[in-house]
């Protein structure tokens, strides 16, 4: 465990903050309003209509969308229960104006992987940020770093355009409830739920990401000054919902970014294209998330949960063994499928302790930089769990260093696993890198936060920070 100490205090120590600026990054698509609101089994009792309590069933399983009080509550323990960050939509104003009256929001601030991703990389220096906002609405801009840019459009046509010039209103609901519960044990009735870890469970109540609406200047005027940017992170597909009534499918939504995307990498074939994954209810928007842009992107980030729920689709009997089995080994294999699958990806996979990426064959100076990049993003993910506001690079110096046990022995177990499967000189638990001719494999144990005070945008954090790092 020594030696990744001094592996963390090298690259605080060696100037990490030394990121190429000249290039630029596009971000989309999904941006909204993330509010706040912590609870806990104290809180929760104070808030619960006590009618609804005998109605609540904690073993079925809980809805895809929700419109009842009955539903939130369903989801919401369900989400407590497996210590599990999930999301779901809900339609109905009364719930949200419900939740605005009973729940303290602790916090406002930018929501969406988007949205999250433009900020942060506003504030580690980047110059050009162009973000494709799903409406040009002040409630959203004001949440936004002001150097950050967008496209906008008027009589004369398209132009690039700081988010602080922007004044406009669009009264459209784009709110995401974020609650963030703590371990514990939550009596509900005579029912008892106890919960392992910290999480979040997100309600969204947002009609405009639902239909990835994006900007259309992206498609329209994107292609006239692309060689400026060599990074582009797209993201917001989970929250694709088919409306009632329309005959449009998922493929019929994602097309258009399917269309652009292939555009973008015939006008600049040097752009780096990273797809951000959430949480992804809808068995068969994951399957077209996979026919339609797996092939198209150069990497991926994900969770655990994400990961189990993709490989449901690529291969569902393995992914009921790893619902049974959440080794590394385990998780290893289920990136492997993957890999296999889609050998164009590098595949970042974020999880409590250790994160790990798996990619095809790549040099041992890619892999030194790849791992440089996982040091920083569990650096900049420490800084944000602790809750306390980042504004420069150097605020990563005060993070506290405390590197997970558990994450190194996942790791070790890892290890032992794939040097008895193939020839590898490289110790993985120790060095953080291992080589076969088949694929390379960087892994590195995280820093853990005691107590964390902020959940909501890790997994961007981690994943957005390592690919600006390998790419820039």
């Amino acid at each position: 465990m020594e030696n990744w100490l001094d592996t963390y205090l090298k690259m605080l120590n060696s100037k990490p903050f030394a990121i190429e600026k000249k290039k630029g990054s596009l971000i989309g698509f999904n941006v909204n309003i993330d509010k706040i609101i912590a609870i806990n089994p104290a809180k929760i009792l104070q808030v619960i209509p006590t009618e609804i309590i005998p109605k609540l069933d904690f073993d079925k399983t809980p809805p895809s969308s929700v419109e009842t009080l009955i539903d939130f509550f369903s989801c919401l323990f369900h989400s407590i229960k497996h210590g599990k960050a999930d999301e779901v939509l809900t339609e109905s104003q009364k719930l949200s104006n419900w939740i605005e009256e009973v729940f303290e929001i602790m916090k406002v601030k930018i929501g969406g992987q988007a949205g999250i991703i433009a900020n942060l990389f506003s504030k580690l220096g980047l110059k050009k940020i162009l973000l494709s906002l799903p409406v040009l609405d002040n409630s959203l801009t004001s949440l936004l770093e002001p150097n950050i840019l967008t496209i906008t459009m008027d009589k004369s046509g398209h132009s690039i355009t700081p988010i602080s010039k922007i004044n406009n209103t669009e009264d459209e609901p784009i709110i995401h409830y974020v609650f963030e519960f703590t371990p514990g044990t939550y009596v509900i009735g005579d029912q008892k739920i106890v919960c392992k870890r910290d999480n979040r469970f997100i309600l969204s109540y947002d009609k405009i990401n639902t239909q990835l609406r994006f900007n259309e200047g992206f498609m329209d005027y994107c292609e006239e000054f692309l060689s400026e940017y060599s990074l582009a992170i797209i993201s917001g597909f989970h929250l694709i919902s088919q409306q009632e009534g329309s005959s449009q499918s998922f493929y019929d939504i994602i097309a258009p970014v399917e269309t652009m995307l292939k555009k973008w990498k015939v006008t600049n074939p040097l752009l780096y294209l990273h797809l951000e994954i959430a949480s992804t209810k809808d068995v068969k928007l994951r399957k077209t998330i996979i026919e339609v842009l797996f092939p198209l992107v150069d990497s991926i980030g994900l969770n655990e949960q994400e990961l189990i729920s993709f490989i449901e689709i690529i291969n569902p009997k393995f992914a009921s063994e790893l619902r049974k089995n959440m080794s590394s080994v385990m998780f290893f294999k289920a990136l492997n499928e993957i890999l296999q699958h889609y050998p164009n990806i590098r595949i970042h996979f974020h999880y409590l302790g250790y994160f790990l990426i798996l990619s095809k064959p790549i040099d041992y100076k890619k892999a030194q930089m790849r791992k440089q990049g996982l040091i920083l993003s569990s650096l900049f993910a420490a800084r944000n769990a602790e809750g306390r506001e980042f504004t420069t690079f150097g605020d990563i110096h005060n993070v506290s260093l405390n590197i997970a046990i558990n994450g190194y022995e996942d790791l070790k177990k890892l290890h032992n696993y794939l040097q008895s499967h193939f020839s590898t000189k490289e110790s993985l638990h120790e060095d953080g890198l291992l080589f076969t001719p088949f694929f390379s494999l960087i892994g590195i144990p995280t820093i853990i936060v005691d107590n964390p005070k902020e959940l909501v945008g890790l997994g961007d954090t981690i994943s957005s920070v390592s690919i600006l790092y390998e790419t820039q």
